[in-house]
């Protein structure tokens, strides 16, 4: 990357130039927003509201320390945008494994997944540019098939779902739709066990939702005598 990708200019006195200069605001908009999916909006808020003509300074630290090799940014925003990084760059490059395996003959949906790669390269581009002007060194190199893509044995990271699957039928499942045991009528299980099929994104808001939805069936049942 040359040196004017890696400068991502922000307009003086907005709200994206208090996040690329302020430490403190920027970890209260990542806890707000949410982890990488915070990362990686900040980056291409800079990257989208900058001004050409007036670079950002580098962010205050407030005495921490740079874990990824600059004095800028604190450790635990870097860390946050290095894990965007490394997610974008995954996305980005499936997109391109698809399209280099010939696999898809249909032309429209040949184009829907370069337009694809390519947003997600962008994303790549920003978070790359972000982490370097904020001090920090972007993760190199990336995760690829023969590390496995980074991720770790099952148990240690991996969110391990559906051990008590939902379904309708005691033969084939362990909890109906309300997470209540098939076998045991005072058995609910509330957490992660019920899901079908492993989504795309982190379990724990639908956990909380089934959760929710377990415990209003509950009640509402107390209240008939039902349990």
């Amino acid at each position: 990357m040359d040196e004017t990708q890696a400068k991502i200019p922000v307009t003086e006195n907005s709200a994206v130039r208090e996040l690329a200069s302020d430490a403190s605001s920027r970890k209260r908009f990542f806890k707000m927003m949410g982890g990488a999916g915070a990362a990686s909006a900040f980056a291409l808020l800079v990257a989208a509201c900058g001004s050409e003509e007036q670079p950002a300074p580098a962010p205050t630290t407030g005495g921490n320390t740079d874990t990824g090799g600059g004095g800028g940014a604190s450790s635990g925003d870097l860390e946050i945008l290095n894990y965007a990084l490394t997610l974008e760059f995954l996305e980005a490059d499936f997109y391109q494994q698809v399209i280099d395996s010939g696999e898809i003959k249909d032309q429209m949906i040949a184009d829907i997944a370069v337009s694809f790669g390519e947003n997600e390269q962008e994303h790549v581009d920003a978070l790359t540019a972000t982490i370097e002007q904020m001090g920090g060194t972007p993760l190199s190199p990336m995760p690829s098939a023969e590390t496995g893509y980074g991720i770790e044995t099952g148990g240690r990271i991996i969110h391990e779902i559906g051990v008590t699957r939902m379904g309708s039928d005691p033969a084939s499942s362990v909890v109906n739709r309300h997470c209540q045991a098939h076998d045991v009528k005072n058995l609910f299980v509330a957490d992660g066990g019920p899901f079908v099929s492993n989504p795309d994104k982190n379990v724990t808001w639908t956990i909380l939702a089934l959760a929710m939805r377990t415990a209003e069936h509950i009640a509402a049942e107390r209240k008939k005598g039902s349990l």
